[in-house]
Order: structure tokens, then sequence, then C-alpha cells
């Protein structure tokens, strides 16, 4: 892996994409299909072993949660953060339940696209800027 000789990669485990558990390898929306033949609304659905796009969201909101405790008073600095297209949306939807706004529910967004956001302390609190967003000419 290349990657800038005065950075260290870090493997953050709570970026790992959405586990399937038994639908793992089938094909996608097989679990949609199952949530409704079960009654289960499909975010709040999981198969056995997997977890849902409910689960998926907690994980991106605590790495969320722990990133800003970590270095919301460091001063300006960048982070990349690299995930699939999946925890992408998650990330965005504990983004938009910080600001209390409605989650989304249709992933546009890409695996390994890029997206810019600026976070600030304010009096009131956090506030977030998306300065970027879902952008993955990189990869054209």
């Amino acid at each position: 892996m290349i990657h800038h000789p005065d950075q260290s990669v870090i493997y953050e485990p709570l970026l790992r994409e959405k586990a399937a558990g038994e639908h793992e390898g089938k094909p996608i929306g097989c679990t949609e299909h199952e949530a409704r033949k079960r009654g289960i609304p499909f975010r709040a659905f999981k198969g056995q072993g997997g977890e849902s796009w409910l689960d998926v969201q907690a994980r991106a909101a605590t790495f969320l949660d722990t990133l800003l405790a970590r270095h919301i008073d460091s001063g300006p600095i960048r982070i990349l953060v690299v995930s699939h297209g999946g925890w992408l949306m998650e990330l965005r939807n504990a983004m938009r339940l910080r600001e209390g706004r409605p989650e989304y529910y249709a992933n546009t967004s890409k695996n390994t696209a890029l997206y810019v956001v600026r976070f600030v302390r304010t009096s009131e609190g956090i506030k977030q800027h998306s300065l970027l967003t879902n952008d993955a000419s990189h990869l054209a």
C-alpha cells in the first residue's frame, strides 16, 4: 500500500462492510425479500450471523463520535476514511441524525466516493459542513 511517508495507515474495524451472515455471497436484494417475507422492516432485518443496516449505522455513529472526541479540539487536521458505499450511506445517516434531520434510505453513495466534511465546535455544539459529496471522479 502506498501512503504518505509522514502518515500512518490505521485499519479500523468499525468501517467494515455490512456483515450479511447467512446471506453472504447471495444476490443483492435477497435480504430485502427475506425481510418482507418475515414482516420485518428492511433496515432492522438481519440474517443469522449478520447485522442490520441499523447496526451498521450504529457502528458509523460510534466511529464518528470517537473521531470527534479525539480530534475536534486538535485544530485543523485532515483525516481520510475509506469504506464501502453502504457504510458511507450510514455515516451520512448518522450525521443527519446529529443535526435532527431524518435518515434517507436510497443508497447513492459510491464505493470509495469522496466526501469532505468540516466539523467545528461552536458555542451551540459541534457543527458539520459538507464541502464535497459523493465524488467518484478519482475512479475515472
